[in-house]
């Protein structure tokens, strides 16, 4: 740990860590703390998706290794706090690291340096995953004190925000730009619009929404890209189809190796996309 940071300490709730702001703020009142999201709110794009095993979080991973490798500096965070898991997806589930079940912030506030240090990396990506098969999830002011810190650290977290539950109290996030992940079938769509209604009801900023063809369908899908785009009134950003090899590498724990060749036009139009949503300017370099 860099010198002069507090070490995080266990503390309150069992198996939980508190990473405070700075060694002189241990003993303030909550209140002398600013709030997360209060001048400080990170450049965050939250990926969302109605339906489950569409490859939401795989199609995260693979957007923050575009971005990474245009020399962003991205961080991936896990706020799908009932199943979780997006270290397991990565092929990180045995590297040491803070996960969400540890995760404390009493006074609101997290040192980012400090918060860094204690994550896990894959492939120099700051991960910070849900585990809630290991205890409770955090409280909402928890997961927006980790927002902030490790927004104040990178170019742009990518978010794992599953359907959206548990997304609206978090200050982080509000405003932020949504990419919504639409299975191409005739329940997926209609699940999706319903999902989009909901979201232009919140206080969330742009949003994108990206086709997915649904897995074990041979050929075009049962739902065209032209006929998603009438019945959600919204163009589609790209469309994805499901790779054997590629889910057949996270299935077996082998994490998300490399990039499908057929997947890197579709991703790279969600990159630009992602890169004017948050109006990224100069790179920062590499998380370390």
């Amino acid at each position: 740990m860099p010198a002069g940071q507090q070490p995080a300490a266990r503390h309150g709730r069992p198996d939980r860590r508190m990473l405070y702001m700075d060694p002189g703020r241990r003993g303030q009142e909550v209140s002398d703390v600013r709030p997360p999201g209060e001048g400080n709110v990170p450049a965050a794009l939250v990926f969302l998706s109605a339906c489950g095993g569409v490859g939401l979080s795989t199609c995260l991973a693979l957007c923050a290794k575009i971005l990474a490798g245009r020399g962003w500096r991205c961080a991936i965070v896990d706020a799908d706090l009932a199943a979780g898991g997006m270290d397991v997806l990565l092929g990180l589930e045995t590297d040491p690291g803070l996960r969400l079940s540890e995760l404390e912030a009493p006074l609101g506030r997290m040192d980012p340096d400090a918060l860094t240090h204690e994550l896990p990396k894959w492939e120099g990506i700051a991960v910070l995953s849900s585990d809630p098969w290991k205890g409770a999830p955090p409280q909402a002011w928890d997961l927006d004190a980790a927002l902030a810190a490790m927004g104040a650290r990178s170019d742009l977290l990518l978010v794992d925000g599953a359907g959206g539950q548990g997304l609206e109290g978090l200050e982080a996030l509000a405003g932020q730009p949504r990419l919504v992940l639409a299975e191409l079938s005739v329940l997926g769509v209609a699940r999706t619009r319903a999902l989009l209604g909901r979201v232009e009801e919140g206080s969330s900023g742009p949003v994108e929404v990206v086709g997915v063809a649904p897995r074990g369908v041979r050929g075009a899908p049962p739902v065209s890209q032209g006929e998603a785009e009438d019945f959600l009134g919204r163009p589609l950003l790209a469309v994805l189809k499901p790779r054997a090899k590629l889910a057949t590498g996270i299935l077996e724990g082998l994490g998300v190796e490399r990039i499908p060749r057929s997947y890197r036009k579709p991703l790279a139009a969600i990159g630009d996309r992602a890169e004017a949503l948050a109006g990224l300017g100069s790179p920062k370099g590499v998380w370390t």
